[in-house]
Parts: structure tokens; C-alpha cells; sequence
């Protein structure tokens, strides 16, 4: 089937308090009906598969450059006015 029977519509129209025509009833069976279809695409995804549990190249393409980061951070701690640990410090600006 390629669109949503009208009551349908009509009832997801209620569930969202809106009033559509004739005209936009007729395209929402259609639009609702992809993109219900869409839905199903997703939640019929297995996240159980192995692919997901492997890294992907987003998570490891910063790596190589790690030690530039810290590099980095270390010069902010170096010309900090006060520090504690891997964190600077600075005044209290709020009243207790």
C-alpha cells in the first residue's frame, strides 16, 4: 500500500490537535505513510551486529595527534597564575 488509510491520518491529525482540509489530508497519506515506513527501516535495525562495536574512523582520528593536545595544554597550565593538578584556578567571583 503506498498511503495511509484517511482515518488514520485523521487520528494522528487528532493526536497532534491539529485540523487539516481535504487537500492536505490527501498528502499526508502519502507523506505519513514514507515516512512511517522510514520508522520501521530504523527500528528494525539489529544493534546487536558486530559492525557497530568496531571503531570507526571518527572515533580514532584524533590519536595521532594526542600528544599535540597535550602539548598544548600543558603550555596553558605552564602560563597559568595558579594551578591545581591538570586544572587552573582562578579567583571566586560569587559571594557565599
Amino acid at each position: 500500500m503506498d498511503k495511509l488509510e484517511k482515518e488514520e491520518v485523521l487520528h494522528v491529525a487528532e493526536l497532534a490537535r491539529i485540523e487539516i482540509s481535504d487537500e492536505e489530508l490527501e498528502r499526508y497519506q502519502i507523506s505519513l505513510k514514507k515516512l512511517f515506513d522510514e520508522i520501521d527501516k530504523i527500528t528494525n535495525v539489529d544493534i546487536n551486529d558486530d559492525i557497530l562495536l568496531t571503531p570507526s574512523s571518527a572515533t580514532t582520528q584524533y590519536s595521532a595527534s594526542d600528544d599535540v593536545y597535550m602539548q598544548e595544554a600543558n603550555q596553558l597550565l605552564k602560563n597559568a597564575n595558579k594551578t591545581s593538578g591538570n586544572y587552573i584556578e582562578v579567583p571566586v567571583v560569587i559571594n557565599e
